[in-house]
């Protein structure tokens, strides 16, 4: 269960939030089962916070700070996380689907077997992130930094990669059903054998 203390005052509004003396003592906010569904988290600092299987359906959390933060299991289905610092954070098995993540910082965050189905996350930079066996069916990764990624297993059917950077990505047994890479960097990809069919998608 969540830290009552931290839940309430986060409650009060980012700004009281972000600019409490009482903030500045919490080196990890636990946040853990919280429900913040649709509350207006934007611009929020919450690094390294323990958000386990917290319900963030909806909840705006643009521009927020959740760098390292634990978001295992946590319901984030229509969030909205455009240009959010999400580097190192952990979202196994997270719902993402629907969620808006254009410009998102996903570098070295772990993302598998997390829901991203029809996800936005155009122009997102995922450097280096883990992405096995996630769920990516129709998710726009457009012009998306993906160098180095690990797609392993992960399911890219009919996923929009147009002009995204997959330099030395792993797409090791990914499916690639109707998946678009017209544009993209190709350089270096593990798992070409499975590109084979969808050769006329590349170009």
């Amino acid at each position: 269960m969540a830290n009552q203390q931290h839940l309430a005052l986060l409650k009060q509004g980012v700004a009281v939030w972000n600019n409490s003396k009482q903030r500045n003592t919490i080196v990890w906010p636990d946040l853990r089962e919280a429900n913040l569904a649709g509350k207006n988290l934007s611009g929020a600092s919450l690094p390294w916070a323990n958000c386990i299987k917290a319900n963030l359906r909806k909840t705006n959390l643009s521009q927020a700070n959740l760098g390292g933060a634990d978001l295992r299991w946590a319901n984030l289905e229509e969030a909205n996380l455009e240009g959010a610092n999400l580097n190192r954070a952990d979202l196994r098995q997270a719902n993402l689907s629907g969620a808006n993540l254009t410009h998102v910082k996903l570098v070295k965050a772990d993302l598998r077997k997390t829901n991203l189905s029809e996800a936005n996350l155009q122009g997102a930079d995922l450097r280096w992130a883990n992405l096995g066996e996630a769920n990516l069916e129709k998710t726009n990764l457009s012009q998306a930094n993906l160098q180095w990624v690990n797609f392993a297993r992960a399911n890219l059917s009919e996923a929009n990669l147009e002009d995204a950077d997959l330099n030395q990505a792993d797409l090791t047994e990914a499916t690639l059903k109707g998946t678009n890479f017209e544009g993209a960097n190709l350089q270096g990809v593990r798992g070409e054998t499975i590109l084979e069919p969808e050769k006329s998608m590349l170009c």
